[in-house]
């Protein structure tokens, strides 16, 4: 017979929650160790309605049937027999963990002693496999965050040759300039011009305290600016954001930018 792992509709639902997985497939056991798909949760896109589902499932198991189960994020599309199109774990080798387990524990004993000294043992066995496997998994998920960071810094070094090869020609993402709409530029800036040494602006077009004549044209003229901008800009807030961003980030094409739009 299938050595079962964990015992205990309880302790496997455990188990799948701290795998931190959305998706599982549920195999039969056999007694060579070979094992059949019977169930699958490929259409779960968070751990706890993956828990969920196994739950459900569970109330139509076999209690004292030795089962397997795999969790996994990672599906590929197959085409069945009638060739729909449907999910199936991937067959790669990670991002996945597995045991096997049973919904309640076989009792052979006839004696009261003998299946209180067994239950003692189990619970002794999976308190050491809770461990082994909160372990493996927190390997896993290192790994994993491991890889994440590697194609992170791939990406950026690309960019980085990028910016080499265009040496001093300004940064242009999808027809824009620093990730900025052209269309964008001479009022975001003009803007900001206007905003510079002018501590309070008021949004209503009203000047409670000009102090001179030189001021108060200039917010007539930052009121009248804003009215308009936040008219044909919904994200005016984000873009002023991403230019003060720029100017920290990137202050030579932040300048580069000042200067295209004065000499316009």
């Amino acid at each position: 017979m299938a050595q079962t792992d964990i015992f205990g509709l309880e302790n496997v639902s455990k188990y799948i929650e701290l795998t931190k997985f959305s998706k599982w497939t549920i195999y039969n056991v056999n007694n060579n160790g070979n094992s059949i798909p019977l169930f699958d949760c490929n259409d779960s896109n968070s751990n706890s309605n993956a828990v969920e589902m196994f739950e459900n499932i569970a109330g139509i198991l076999n209690n004292y049937t030795t089962y397997k189960i795999v969790c996994y994020n990672d599906v590929e599309m197959i085409l069945d027999k009638a060739g729909n199109e449907k999910p199936k774990v991937t067959n790669k080798k990670t991002g996945k963990c597995s045991i096997t387990f049973a919904i309640s524990q076989n009792n052979n004993f006839n004696s009261k002693g003998s299946n209180d000294i067994q239950q003692n043992n189990n619970n002794v066995d999976l308190a050491s496999f809770r461990k082994e496997i909160i372990k493996e998994i927190s390997e896993q998920n290192e790994k994993n965050e491991i890889l994440t960071e590697i194609r992170a810094l791939k990406l950026k070094f690309a960019e980085l040759d990028e910016e080499d090869d265009l040496e001093d020609e300004p940064e242009k993402v999808n027809g824009s300039i620093a990730g900025i709409d052209p269309a964008q530029i001479s009022s975001i800036l003009g803007l900001v011009n206007m905003f510079k040494n002018t501590p309070n602006p008021s949004l209503n077009g009203i000047d409670e305290n000009p102090t001179t004549s030189g001021q108060s044209v200039q917010r007539i003229n930052i009121n009248k600016a804003l009215r308009i901008l936040l008219k044909n800009d919904p994200q005016l807030d984000a873009d002023l954001l991403k230019l003060a961003e720029l100017s920290k980030t990137k202050p030579d094409t932040f300048k580069m930018l000042i200067t295209t739009l004065r000499s316009m």
